[in-house]
């Protein structure tokens, strides 16, 4: 895999982790192969303008008929955009997408963050070595 996506990569999730200090708790959610934090409203806001500073792209359930067809797709693999929930976007290149994802609660009281990688070509760049690259800088 090339090394300066890696590279990349490591930057904005090590923004993420760093940034959000004590504010995120990560662990592995296997549901949706990504890393998951919860966030009470307290930190809904950091955690939301983090994200917004983060990631290239934001979709929401009114927007995401606009986004390129690969986000559409993966948005619909992953249940859909309800009302209130967020999508966020950085593409690496045409093959690899980081993705966040906000999800409130229906009390709005917390919600769930949850960050992961997506590879469109696992013959190329296989989802194993990204999932295992993303273990190690969510933990560390």
């Amino acid at each position: 895999m090339e090394a300066a996506l890696m590279q990349r990569m490591e930057e904005k999730c090590g923004a993420l982790v760093k940034g959000g200090g004590t504010l995120f708790r990560w662990v592995w959610d296997e549901r949706f192969d990504t890393f998951l934090s919860e966030v009470d409203q307290n930190g809904s806001a950091q955690a939301l303008e983090m994200m917004e500073k983060l990631f290239d792209s934001f979709y929401n359930h009114q927007t995401l008929k606009k986004a390129p067809e690969r986000v559409r797709r993966l948005a619909h693999l992953l249940g859909g955009l309800s009302k209130g929930q967020h999508m966020y976007v950085t593409e690496f290149d045409q093959d690899v997408l980081l993705v966040g994802l906000w999800w409130p609660w229906a009390n709005d009281e917390r919600g769930s963050i949850r960050i992961g990688t997506v590879t469109l070509k696992p013959d190329d760049v296989p989802q194993s070595d990204l999932d295992q690259a993303m273990t190690r800088w969510f933990n560390q």
